[in-house]
């Protein structure tokens, strides 16, 4: 195996260039679009050379499939086009040209008649066919210029397990056609490498596609799926009859996708089968992964088996790639310049090259510089060019692609197959990827640049070489950033996280010993005793609790007063350091505090994870904000007068938290209070005190002063109605229902014997929150967003989507992708990681789902998930419930669980009209690609939080404030800006400068 390479030498550079020189030559000036209609050519050339217009056109391309009717094609137009007058040159002659285009009954007809044509040859042009037949004649034609091909049989992740079934049967159904093509073709040149003949044709299959549970979590659900299908493709033809690569897509997936590849290469029952892996070079760890390919293949051919196939390629999902690790807090698994990407595609074929003798390795790239490359260090290290092939995208590069077979390589056409829907995403991601200022049709050959610029050796970034990993920093010096959740995707971080939850499971039970009430400074262990219990096992106790009394809410509060003087006068940037420390304890032990939500509150993996993530962050967000705070707000001062407003603690915060988020809303709530220079006596939800108590080890630990925060489990009706009615409380700060939230503000607005202020309150109160998808939403994103949001943790979150609103135009196909998509949830124990689903939190919860169903049962219909739960535990099935008269409860009431009622519009106005029409105004979501549309939803639409063309679940502090009005809530967003100024008393000073007749101001 060669060392890796750090630059190019000069004879090596000569040869690029000699090289690179007659390909240019021989491909002449011509762009990939050639055979494009003339007005698509027009198109795509504008779209090289204007973003905005690009931007504008490929959304176009996007949603084009979806449009029903002329009426929505012509308005989106408008919408697009007019709406990107600022863009450049050619986005500003799109709009101007759009309005006169739509003006008349004559324009207009002509205008859907020249979109359908130019889009639909956009989308031929670069999609090959839509059946097995098409495509064998396409590889046909191809055999006869000199070329070869892979067949790709679009697809992008299956939701549902019939779409998953569907796409095996279409792999299957290639497979058998292009077997039955190349038994009548002739073995040409084309068919041998020096290791002997290969199959004449190939196919590339996507693993995500052949299971609806290919995800890391359900990883070994997903792998088996996968796998199972596999081989059903792999037994229906012989194992000289195709090439079979399983192709990479996005990160988060590839461990799985080795698995799968590893699995099937190391069966005996296809040793002799002709088996392929693609690698993204634009990855970090790429050349780890090709190390790892080439042992394997080593390890197969000394076991009697061919040798395994590798495509190179650069990677095409980098902006989600991008989007998604920015969102999710981690760092980008890809490099993030284009010339790094280049470098390490040249590295990775100075690996493969130097490993021949084991693989057969192919390299996908339109780049002249590569090709020229892979063919000067090939005869620098004298691999024949019968032993490595190029790959190209069809409908890209015809011309470069003769040429480079003219000068003597192998190439094959990478050659998608599928319908124009489901092709979409394929289509527009190759799009964008070559009409990008750094795209293969610019620097190739739409520029017309000087060959010598374009054959330079890439020059890598100081980026190239960090670490693909950094640890968080959690530093007042430092800028507030969402810390992520663990990337549950990389095997290492699954399997810590199992540990840690075995740590705990196999201790004797109560897991947690004790959780008891802390006053003062001093944990209590008197009182009565209740438990706290697994939702999945209630036979499990997690902890023992002693409960609270009245008379240790006295205790509490008094302490609380005691502490509240010194507390006040802490400085600031002290009380912000307390919070970043005990973030910094929490963020050490984040596994651990998850795993024992997971057995408290019954919450998934990721559920849990997130949940200590939002503690986390809740501390670090507030401790920045105080300090932003503390530094006081300027007014106006005239000359001879100096005005400033600074703030002051309002005195003791009673803090009642809720069950479904036991770590991260007691906490936001909690800390807020601590850091505006309050005091705090906390009262957890009964069913989760264990978990609520990480909150007081974790500012134990750190040495916060005693009585600064005092815990108090115990049932509410005593503990937290006396903490509420105390004549000392002057913040309440509450999540949970409707009807206890509107019982403490009625309880606190009634003055007490010996109270000296009015009562803070502090209220979120819950929703009833609807998603409204409109007719053009892209269905991809549809399905997932509204499965996560009204199923994730079993819908027991107040941001649940717990009604979702369609177009009568769309209903039929959105229900019952939503109803299969519901079908593969897996519901049980969360202990394990595949489990989506977990058990209601106890019994009440059980009983309310079970009366909330039968009422929507008898007023309507109902689909329930066709799945199998355990006994044990408090589980109810996902449901979908259809058909509802519009009065129904199950429509208006708040259930908090995992009961979706579906509710038909007519247009979007009717739509609004329904999600507005209840009580609440908490979250709200759409789905849709129309900008008129989004801005109507954004003007109309009554909701804390709107999210779009998303989930709308999962808010995270500095990002998405959190809250509602109507009856979802009193006060201000938690997470945001202003959520501290409900702790805090505002105050003005105004001091008088002028001193015997002379003004500082003036005279200075």
């Amino acid at each position: 195996m060669s060392s890796v390479t750090k630059g190019a030498d000069a004879p090596l550079q000569r040869e690029i260039e000699r090289f690179g020189a007659q390909v240019f030559k021989a491909a002449g000036s011509k762009t990939g679009i050639k055979e494009l209609p003339l007005l698509a050519r027009q198109m795509m050339s504008f779209a090289m050379e204007d973003p905005v217009f690009r931007s504008q056109l490929f959304r176009l391309v996007d949603v084009f499939p979806t449009l029903r009717t002329d009426e929505e094609i012509l308005s989106h137009m408008k919408e697009y086009f007019e709406g990107a007058q600022d863009g450049g040159r050619f986005a500003k002659i799109a709009a101007v040209g759009t309005r006169y285009a739509t003006s008349s009954k004559l324009s207009r007809g002509i205008t859907l008649s020249l979109t359908r044509k130019n889009l639909e040859g956009v989308a031929q042009h670069f999609i090959a066919g839509t059946s097995p037949k098409e495509i064998s004649k396409v590889l046909t034609r191809y055999r006869v210029e000199g070329i070869l091909g892979t067949v790709d049989v679009l697809g992008e992740k299956t939701l549902t397990e019939p779409e998953a079934a569907a796409y095996a049967t279409r792999v299957e159904e290639l497979a058998a056609e292009l077997e039955k093509a190349a038994s009548g073709w002739e073995s040409t040149k084309l068919d041998f490498d020096t290791k002997g003949e290969f199959p004449k044709s190939s196919i590339s299959v996507k693993s995500s596609a052949l299971s609806a549970h290919y995800h890391p979590l359900s990883a070994s659900v997903g792998i088996r799926e996968v796998v199972n299908r596999f081989e059903t493709v792999l037994k229906s033809f012989g194992g000289d009859s195709l090439i079979v690569f399983l192709d990479m897509e996005d990160y988060e997936t590839k461990p799985l996708t080795w698995e799968v590849f590893s699995t099937l290469v190391r069966d005996p029952r296809f040793m002799d089968y002709h088996l392929g892996l693609v690698v993204q070079v634009y990855l970090r760890e790429s050349l780890i992964d090709l190390n790892r390919f080439v042992s394997l293949s080593q390890e197969r051919v000394k076991m009697g088996g061919t040798p395994l196939w590798v495509r190179v390629v650069k990677g095409a999902y980098f902006d989600s790639e991008l989007v998604k690790a920015e969102a999710e807090g981690y760092q980008t698994p890809t490099f993030v310049h284009k010339v790094d990407s280049d470098y390490n595609f040249e590295r990775a074929v100075d690996l493969l090259l130097g490993s021949i003798e084991y693989i057969r390795p192919t390299f996908g790239s339109h780049n002249v510089r590569s090709i020229s490359y892979l063919h000067a260090k090939a005869s620098e290290l004298n691999v024949p060019s019968s032993d490595y092939e190029v790959q190209m995208l069809y409908g890209m590069a015809d011309d470069l692609a003769k040429a480079v077979a003219g000068l003597g390589k192998r190439v094959r056409m990478y050659i998608p197959m599928g319908e124009l829907i489901p092709g979409m995403s394929y289509l527009v991601r190759r799009l964008l990827e070559n009409t990008a200022n750094e795209g293969f049709l610019r620097q190739g050959f739409a520029s017309r640049g000087s060959y010598k610029a374009l054959l330079k050796a890439p020059k890598p970034t100081s980026d190239y070489y960090r670490p693909s990993s950094s640890e968080h920093q959690l530093a007042l010096d430092q800028p507030y950033q969402h810390l992520g959740t663990l990337e549950f995707h990389r095997p290492h971080v699954s399997a810590e996280f199992g540990r840690a939850l075995q740590a705990i499971s196999s201790r004797s039970k109560p897991y947690f010993p004790l959780t008891v009430p802390y006053v003062g400074g001093r944990e209590i262990d008197r009182g009565a005793k209740e438990v706290s219990i697994n939702p999945a096992h209630p036979g499990d106790v997690v902890s023992e609790v002693i409960n609270a009394t009245s008379e240790l809410v006295d205790e509490a509060v008094s302490a609380a007063m005691a502490a509240l003087s010194d507390w006040s006068r802490t400085p600031i940037e002290r009380r912000a350091g307390y919070l970043m420390e005990a973030a910094r304890w929490m963020h050490d032990r984040r596994k651990e505090i998850a795993a024992l939500e997971v057995l408290e509150a019954g919450k998934p993996w990721k559920e849990a994870d997130a949940d200590v993530v939002e503690a986390i962050d809740f501390c670090n967000y507030y401790a920045h904000e105080m300090v932003r705070l503390g530094k006081g707000v300027g007014l106006l001062s005239p000359k001879g007068e100096h005005n400033d407003m600074f703030y002051r603690p309002k005195g003791v915060a009673a803090v009642i938290g809720p069950w479904n988020f036991p770590l991260a809303i007691p906490t936001g709530m909690t800390v807020a209070a601590l850091v505006a220079g309050n005091t705090v006596v906390l009262k957890p939800a009964e069913q989760t005190p264990a978990t609520a108590k990480v909150l007081v080890d974790a500012f134990r630990a750190v040495g916060l002063p005693d009585g600064v925060l005092n815990f108090l489990p115990g049932p509410g009706e005593e503990v937290g109605a006396h903490l509420v009615r105390h004549k000392d409380v002057a913040v309440v700060a509450f999540t949970g229902s409707r009807s206890v939230g509107l019982e403490i503000i009625e309880t606190a607005s009634k003055w007490q014997k010996g109270q000296v202020h009015i009562k803070k309150v502090i209220a979120e109160l819950g929703g009833k929150d609807a998603i409204i998808v409109d007719s053009d939403a892209d269905l991809d994103q549809v399905v997932p967003g509204v499965i996560y949001s009204a199923f994730g943790f079993s819908g027991q979150k107040c941001s649940a989507c717990s009604r979702l609103i369609v177009l009568r135009s769309s209903a039929e196909q959105v229900i019952s992708r939503v109803i299969g998509a519901m079908d593969t949830l897996l519901v049980g124990d969360p202990q394990r990681p595949e489990t989506d689903m977990g058990p209601l939190i106890d019994y009440a919860s059980q009983q309310r789902l079970k009366y909330y169903s039968d009422m929507a049962q008898s007023q309507g219909e109902v689909a329930t998930a066709k799945l199998a739960i355990p006994d044990e535990g408090y589980y109810v099935l996902p449901s979908v419930a259809l058909e509802l008269p519009k009065e129904s409860p199950v429509l208006t009431e708040e259930i908090f669980g995992p009961l979706l009622a579906v509710e038909i519009a007519e247009d979007l106005e009717e739509a609004v009209w329904l999600a507005n029409s209840t009580d609440y105004a908490l979250t709200a979501g759409l789905f849709s690609r129309s900008p008129q549309n989004i801005e109507f939803i954004k003007n109309e639409l009554l909701a804390g939080n709107i999210y779009i063309n998303r989930h709308i679940t999962g808010a995270v502090p500095g990002r998405h404030p959190f809250g509602g009005f109507k009856m979802s809530g009193i006060g201000s967003k938690s997470g945001g800006p202003d959520y501290l100024f409900q702790f805090l008393d505002p105050y003005v000073i105004s001091e008088n400068t002028v001193r015997q007749g002379f003004t500082p101001d003036i005279v200075n």
